[in-house]
C-alpha cells in the first residue's frame, strides 16, 4: 500500500528544487512550483513550505532575497550583537 503522506514532502523537495533552478527556468518556477500546491495540501508543513517557495519564485531575481531582507528589517536587528561579560571567548 502506498504511502499517502509521502506526496506532500516530495512536493515540497520538487518545490525546493525548482526554486533552485529558476534562473535556468526562464520564469517557469513559479507556475511549475503552483501545480505543486494541491499535492502538498494534506500536510499543513509542507504546504506551508511550497507556498513559502511560490512566493519566493514569483519574485524578480534582480535583487537579491538577502537585500529586501536587508531592506525590510529594522535597523536594530542588523547590529552586531552585545557581548555578554559573564561568557569568555
Amino acid at each position: 500500500m502506498p504511502d499517502a503522506g509521502f506526496a506532500p514532502i516530495l512536493a515540497a523537495r520538487f518545490a525546493a528544487e525548482v526554486l533552485g533552478r529558476r534562473a535556468e527556468l526562464a520564469g517557469q518556477a513559479a507556475e511549475l512550483i503552483a501545480r505543486l500546491v494541491p499535492v502538498a495540501a494534506n500536510n499543513a508543513t509542507a504546504l506551508d513550505a511550497v507556498l513559502a517557495r511560490l512566493v519566493l519564485a514569483s519574485q524578480l531575481l534582480a535583487v537579491p532575497v538577502t537585500q529586501r531582507i536587508l531592506d525590510l528589517a529594522p535597523a536594530d536587528w542588523l547590529k552586531s550583537p552585545v557581548p555578554n561579560p559573564r561568557v569568555q571567548a
